[in-house]
């Protein structure tokens, strides 16, 4: 009995953990639904929502998206500019960024 009590508290717990990604995502694109995005742009934010581990930088940004340094360097800057993201810490030629958290948290 103890150890169906502690399995299903596991299970409890995970299905938790996988409610509050889903609806961490669900409330950020809410949240810029009207922005027009780019598939790029799209691609690599989902990709942080999902737990990016690391920095992101330019070079990160091209190698996820599959587009040139410059294209990628040209995204960033278009949502760095409309708040989407924001500079965290000195990086080559570009900063790292993160997500914008004030209006919505992302662990």
């Amino acid at each position: 009995m103890l150890w169906f009590s502690e399995s299903l508290q596991r299970a409890v717990d995970q299905a938790q953990l996988t409610l509050d990604a889903v609806l961490l995502k669900t409330r950020y694109w809410q949240r810029w639904a009207t922005l027009p995005l780019n598939e790029r742009q799209v691609k690599v934010l989902n990709r942080l929502l999902d737990g990016f581990d690391g920095k992101l930088t330019n070079s990160k940004w091209a190698a996820i998206a599959k587009c040139s340094p410059d294209t990628a360097l040209r995204d960033i800057n278009d949502l760095l500019a409309r708040g989407v993201l924001s500079k965290t810490g000195a990086g080559g030629v570009v900063p790292a960024m993160s997500l914008r958290t004030a209006e919505c948290p992302v662990k």
